[in-house]
Order: C-alpha cells, then structure tokens, then sequence
C-alpha cells in the first residue's frame, strides 16, 4: 500500500516558536483521529530556533486535501497565521506500509 505524506517547515516570528509548536500539536491531536490521517508529528530544532517541522502521512493525496478544509484545519490556521512569517514544503513523500 502506498500512502500520501511529507515533511514541512513553518517558521514563526522571533520569540514565538513554542506558541505555533504547541498550537500544531493540539492539531495533530485532532487530526490523528482521523482515520485518514497515519502520522501527523510535530518537531523543533536546535538550528533552527524560529522552525517547527511538520511529518504527516495519509492514506492518500485526496484524504490529505480533504484535511485541509476540516473545521480543525480551519481553526488552526485563523490561529497560527498571524504569528507565521513563512512556510515551506520540504519533502512530498509517497510511503511504503
């Protein structure tokens, strides 16, 4: 079975890192309910002291985009994007399970 997944960057304003951190964890507790939704982890850096790093995988492309229009998703993103000052996508991922 191959699956839909990959890995993110989201740098937050100076000072404000665990604020997102913590705000994308609260979302990845909601979303890993989900039974689309595989993994979803949320990571900091050392190197990177502005960045959280998101991995999430999915049973498929579609059930991802379909995540992005959930209440939760909704919910996050009014929150987190005044504190955002960019985002990347590092990796696009098709997992093996």
């Amino acid at each position: 079975m191959t699956l839909y997944g990959g890995y993110g960057k989201i740098v937050a304003e100076k000072g404000k890192r665990e604020e997102l951190a913590n705000l994308l964890t609260e979302a990845s507790r909601e979303m890993v309910k989900k039974k689309e939704c595989e993994i979803f982890s949320v990571s900091t850096s050392d190197e990177d002291p502005d960045a959280v790093f998101i991995y999430e995988v999915w049973t498929s492309e579609d059930a991802h985009k379909r995540s992005l229009n959930q209440d939760v998703t909704r919910t996050l993103v009014s929150k987190t994007l005044p504190i955002i000052t960019g985002m990347e996508r590092l990796y696009t991922l098709d997992a093996r399970k």
